[in-house]
């Protein structure tokens, strides 16, 4: 697996490079803090760009194009002039390239101008999400899509050139949460594969449910995350988190929740 740092490093030159070789461009604004994992930047009055530029990146990342303003025609080119894809963009239309197509070296064109939102996902979040569910990402086979109308993404891509606008904190937290929804999407809608929910049989050991109890008693006061309590018993916390409700009767969240009403009741009543 590429270096998480090197690998940034490698899209931020493609970057630069991609964004210096388009002319006549307003970019309306650009989110692209760490945090964040991932890049958003809205284009206003687009080109027409007549001579081709390099859109292939040198390192994997996903990325979704969404066209917001006026009909054009655009054309991907390989490196010796073949045309790979040539149609008119409308208002809503998105190109979702796979990462694979990222990597190849071609060249990009169009022939009047509009505005684009242009979201880059570091794979970083979907890996996140595969774990979540147990899946490899190395594994996956992300599918190309040209041209997609896909009204929920279209949504959270429009939702993103907003938040880029609008730079508030509450705006980040917002955003941050859209492109994992966006991640998540690209899972669900944009790979060859079909995932199937695992049904998850048995209980938690007593031994785990004691250790988990304890610790949740030690830090009622404290921000208990349920990566911390899956951690515990060496499970994922989408297979935690199943079998600790067939266990309990009650899932994580409302056992703490529980838990702490309890506790306050306690300590109510200590005061009497």
């Amino acid at each position: 697996m590429i270096d998480s740092e090197y690998q940034q490093n490698r899209i931020d030159f493609w970057e630069e490079q991609f964004l210096s070789g388009i002319s006549s461009t307003k970019i309306i604004q650009t989110m692209r803090d760490s945090w964040l994992q991932g890049r958003v930047h809205c284009f206003h009055n687009i080109g027409p760009q007549f001579d081709p530029i390099p859109i292939g990146s040198i390192a994997p990342i996903h990325q979704i194009l969404l066209t917001t303003g006026p009909p054009h025609h655009c054309r991907d080119l390989d490196q010796v002039g073949r045309v790979i894809f040539s149609e008119t963009l409308y208002p809503g239309d998105m190109l979702i390239p796979s990462p694979d197509h990222i990597l190849e070296n071609y060249l990009t064109t169009w022939d009047s101008a509009t505005s684009i939102i242009h979201v880059n996902i570091d794979p970083v979040l979907l890996r996140s999400a595969c774990e979540g569910i147990e899946r490899d990402y190395e594994r996956i086979e992300f599918v190309d899509s040209f041209p997609a109308q896909d009204p929920m993404l279209e949504h959270v891509v429009r939702s993103l050139g907003t938040e880029a606008k609008r730079r508030s904190l509450f705006g980040r937290l917002y955003a941050k949460q859209l492109m994992q929804l966006a991640s998540i999407h690209l899972l669900s809608h944009y790979t060859a594969q079909e995932f199937q929910v695992k049904e998850y049989q048995g209980k938690l050991s007593l031994r785990v449910i004691q250790c988990v109890d304890e610790y949740i008693e030690a830090h009622l006061c404290d921000d208990i995350k349920l990566a911390d309590l899956a951690q515990l018993s060496a499970l994922s916390e989408y297979h935690f988190a199943r079998l600790f409700k067939q266990t309990v009767g009650i899932p994580p969240h409302q056992y703490i929740i529980d838990r702490r009403i309890e506790r306050a009741k306690q300590l109510l009543r200590s005061t009497d």
